[in-house]
């Protein structure tokens, strides 16, 4: 199968895979962070896996994951 054929995903899949909402990936793709990518026959944005990967590691350089002390330190 190739690229082409092969299944889309919506810009909400990507997010999700991302661990981002889909307002954050609209606005990096307003600032030109990321690559816009195609659109299908109704002008939705249509991801390739390739692309969702490229997302999801532009996530990872930009948002650092937090501290282990941070996430056991008790509330209250």
């Amino acid at each position: 199968m190739t690229e082409e054929n092969a299944k889309r995903l919506s810009t909400k899949e990507v997010a999700e895979l991302a661990g981002v909402h889909r307002n954050t990936i609209m606005r990096w793709l307003e600032k030109g962070w990321i690559h816009e990518p195609d659109r299908d026959w109704r002008g939705w944005r249509a991801w390739t896996s390739d692309e969702a990967i490229s997302v999801k590691a532009f996530k990872e350089r930009i948002v650092p994951a937090p501290h282990k002390q941070q996430q056991q330190l008790p509330l209250g």
